[in-house]
């Protein structure tokens, strides 16, 4: 039994006859050049956006979940979101404690793994763009987690990198892999090849709002795989402590 199934999913002319499925504790990389549907992919998922097809997710459609009830099971991190005005940033973060189950020791290593714990009292609309993006990863692990199970429960980030150096970026890896690790999954866009190479237990390649192919991250090894998500010619330096890959012009 899967955690997510997606069939025949469509979104207008953005996303077409995307099936795919993805299970308890997986961490899914989404692939592609900027505007293929990977942000497209996440927000239907999310509900966000009207689709064709289903998403089943723990065997139920997500049309049929009430509001509160989907909050509890799925979070969404958008790659863009402005930061709202007058409004400290424990107060933001309390909207999302709300739906959470996350006891205080929980939730204190996680203000101070991501620095958030030094920003609560500070206004949201003066935070850096990096701090700005934390608190709202922050936010995401808050609403879905639970301090006695998280079977079944789905993040969905887009581009959660951004504006993250290289030390929050193995500290979102860390709570990743706590929150996969207890049985929830997540599905992340990204653009750094190296880390998914890495970390990605499967990832999928998009281009044009179609799947090019899934599978494990070993895909993006394949140039010519590659090429044809990016429609470039792409060449993967594999030496033996390190790889790149390259733009060939």
């Amino acid at each position: 039994m899967a955690l997510l199934k997606l069939d025949n999913l469509s979104v207008n002319d953005r996303l077409n006859a995307f099936t795919e499925q993805v299970n308890y504790g997986e961490r899914v990389h989404l692939i592609g050049a900027n505007g293929a549907g990977k942000s497209t992919l996440l927000m239907a998922i999310a509900g966000e956006l009207p689709f064709n097809g289903e998403i089943i997710l723990n065997e139920t459609s997500i049309r049929h979940y009430k509001y509160d009830d989907l909050s509890r099971m799925q979070s969404i991190v958008i790659q863009q979101l402005e930061a709202l005005s007058f409004m400290p940033v424990f107060h933001y973060l309390s909207l999302y404690h709300k739906l959470s189950k996350m006891d205080v020791q929980q939730l204190n290593m996680l203000l101070n793994d991501f620095k958030i714990d030094k920003l609560l009292s500070k206004n949201i609309h003066h935070l850096s763009g990096g701090e700005w993006q934390r608190v709202r990863i922050v936010g995401a692990f808050i609403q879905l987690w639970s301090s006695y199970d998280l079977k079944g429960k789905l993040m969905l980030l887009d581009e959660p990198t951004n504006n993250l150096d290289v030390v929050q970026l193995a500290i979102l890896d860390k709570w990743v892999d706590k929150f996969c690790q207890q049985g929830g999954a997540v599905i992340m866009s990204t653009h750094n090849l190296n880390h998914s190479y890495q970390k990605a237990g499967r990832v999928w390649l998009i281009k044009n709002g179609y799947l090019v192919n899934s599978g494990a991250s070993a895909l993006l090894l394949d140039e010519k795989l590659l090429s044809t998500t990016f429609n470039s010619n792409i060449k993967c330096i594999n030496d033996v402590d390190h790889i790149d890959w390259r733009v060939l012009q």
